[in-house]
């Protein structure tokens, strides 16, 4: 018996060898499930991360190519040299963004936001497995008010967790928001969260709150007002469902960051970046109309090149 077993099992480990990555994913997805596995660790570029093990969107990623949104990686690296100011990751899932960052530049401030209590245990963890322990660290949703919010939750993409306001299901329902899971969140404004009068110099951002960009926005002017460039997601379906216009998106970038350009997230090109106006041709034309949950990620600056150290 023990040898048919090991047989067996060596078969299956030459199987597995040559089956694509995801399927081989997909697998561990499922005895993880049998054996009642909830989470689990994988190393890669960026670090090793702990994530929930039935998530196809970010660990789904990583767990097949071991890096994740290398053009953002390359950005950020470039935008935060020389790494001795203030990194604000609002939407910080489990930390793919905050901590390839933060272990590049050591002596980089950073602050993580996140709504999730299951992602921001992770992320909690995450950052202590890759030796980080100076990370300030906020479990909240943001909103252009303090108080609580409900807050829907997928059961396939951990990345995808939603604020869900009064009007969100009045408008289409293409991912079956209305079926998931909702429970209430603490929310505040930004500004109540951070102290910008305390930042260091160079303050940059990234925000991906999933269409809350809008309400986000009105509430966090006075940090936004001292960060110099600001990566932030743009999805104009899910900036419908949570009440706002996308046309109120760019309209309150503008007014603080005159700059913007679209980002390849899957390149080792620098964005270009132009006038706000230009932009949102750019954007339009770049999502097209045939995608009616198209979305890209954008950088805005307050000058016409790219931030970079004296």
């Amino acid at each position: 018996m023990n040898r048919i077993k090991r047989l067996l099992l060596k078969a299956f480990g030459t199987l597995l060898s040559l089956l694509p990555r995801t399927w081989v994913a997909e697998m561990f997805r499922l005895a993880g499930a049998q054996l009642g596995v909830t989470a689990c660790a994988c190393a890669g570029e960026l670090g090793v991360f702990e994530a929930r093990l039935s998530d196809r969107g970010v660990l789904g990623y990583y767990l097949v190519h071991h890096t994740w949104e290398p053009g953002i990686q390359l950005l950020l690296a470039r935008l935060a040299e020389p790494g001795t100011g203030t990194f604000i990751d609002v939407g910080a899932n489990v930390g793919f963004t905050l901590i390839p960052l933060k272990r590049r530049y050591p002596l980089l401030k950073v602050v993580g936001v996140e709504a999730d209590a299951e992602n921001f245990g992770h992320l909690s963890r995450n950052l202590l497995r890759n030796g980080i322990t100076d990370a300030v660290l906020h479990q909240r949703a943001v909103h252009s008010t303090a108080g609580e919010l409900e807050f829907e939750r997928s059961d396939r993409n951990a990345g995808d967790h939603r604020v869900r306001l009064s009007v969100a299901g009045t408008g289409n329902d293409l991912y079956g928001e209305g079926d998931r899971s909702v429970v209430r969140v603490r929310c505040d404004r930004l500004d109540d969260l951070v102290d910008a009068g305390s930042l260091f110099d160079r303050v940059g951002m990234k925000v991906d709150i999933q269409g809350a960009e809008v309400h986000f926005l009105e509430g966090a002017q006075s940090v936004l007002a001292r960060t110099d460039w600001l990566v932030i997601e743009y999805w104009p379906y899910g900036i419908m469902r949570a009440g706002s216009r996308p046309e109120d998106f760019f309209r309150k970038l503008a007014s603080l960051f005159p700059f913007g350009g679209i980002i390849d997230t899957n390149s080792n090109s620098l964005p270009r970046l132009m006038p706000v106006h230009q932009l949102l041709t750019q954007v339009t034309d770049h999502l097209g109309h045939e995608a009616e949950t198209a979305h890209c990620e954008l950088i805005f600056a307050k000058t016409p090149e790219l931030p970079h150290p004296d």
